[in-house]
């Protein structure tokens, strides 16, 4: 990459992160902050919670204003064309949730920045650290040259660059969730959806979700929203809608690449046990219902 392109790069950057400020700022009675990280199973999450009826706003997507009114990001519009909850929204055929109703922030930040006691509540949704951070190198493989961006390399020279949040990856994963929390006591209401019962449980997942939140949806309507939220229901939308993407948009890149859980069995061995031995990594893992010890797999 060129000097000229890292110094966009380090622009672009600068500039998305002076938005997330300014959006966490305008969040407050009604919104459910979404923190996770990449590869956790955000775009599943987010059509579930468009099909339930209700908004989903997103950190990079959206940008509020202190009016109350909501951009779209342009950048982001082949990103959110590949999603089926999103695109029924841009194109007109889906009406536009119920903004009476609590909305949904996603986030991929620590709770700095947010006015926590305002919030309705938070979800952190999480997935196995080792899935979540190999995911979310496999979309970079395919992302990062389109978008002028440095390619990772091998996956040991991704655990050891600067990713998402300014940090390593694995850094990031235990930094984001850590921070959330040890801000649990300061919220209303705070729930914990892991990927795999996303996958294995769905229906029990999302409702259970509800009832923490104290948030009423019909059983008949959570059981459509699970059904059009399905791997095999939104893998089918994107292959529709990756055939009018131009190559600058990554046509091969897949949201739905796998949908897998426990993925890491195929590709962790005990040479890369080391770079997720982090004492803090191990401890938020743990604490999230995810142990590993040693190099066992």
């Amino acid at each position: 990459m060129s000097e000229e392109a890292r110094g966009d790069v380090a622009e672009q950057t600068r500039a998305l992160a002076g938005r997330y400020e300014r959006n966490a700022a305008l969040l407050g009675a009604g919104d459910v902050v979404v923190a996770t990280v990449p590869g956790s199973g955000s775009s599943l999450f987010g059509t579930l919670i468009l099909e339930l009826g209700f908004q989903h706003l997103d950190q990079y997507f959206n940008i509020l204003h202190e009016d109350g009114s909501i951009d779209t990001d342009p950048a982001f519009a082949a990103i959110r064309t590949r999603m089926s909850g999103y695109a029924a929204l841009d194109d007109g055929t889906r009406s536009t949730p119920d903004d009476g109703r609590a909305r949904f922030y996603r986030c991929q930040v620590p709770p700095a920045g947010f006015d926590l006691g305002a919030l309705h509540g938070a979800v952190v949704l999480v997935r196995d650290p080792r899935d979540a951070v190999h995911s979310l190198y496999q979309f970079l493989g395919k992302y990062a040259a389109r978008q002028g961006l440095a390619e990772p390399g091998t996956f040991r020279d991704f655990l050891a660059s600067t990713g998402f949040n300014g940090s390593p990856p694995v850094r990031a994963w235990t930094d984001v969730y850590a921070g959330w929390l040890a801000a649990r006591p300061e919220l209303k209401r705070f729930a914990v959806v892991h990927f795999a019962d996303l996958k294995q449980r769905p229906v029990e997942a999302v409702t259970e979700l509800l009832a923490t939140l104290e948030l009423d949806v019909a059983p008949e309507v959570v059981a459509r929203a699970v059904e059009r939220s399905s791997f095999e229901a939104m893998r089918k939308h994107e292959d529709k809608a990756v055939a009018t993407l131009s190559e600058k948009d990554a046509p091969d890149l897949r949201m739905m690449r796998r949908g897998k859980v426990d993925e890491w069995q195929e590709w962790f061995t005990p040479e890369m046990a080391p770079y997720f031995a982090d004492p803090g990594l191990r401890a938020v893992a743990a604490e999230l219902g995810y142990r590993w010890e040693g190099t066992d797999r």
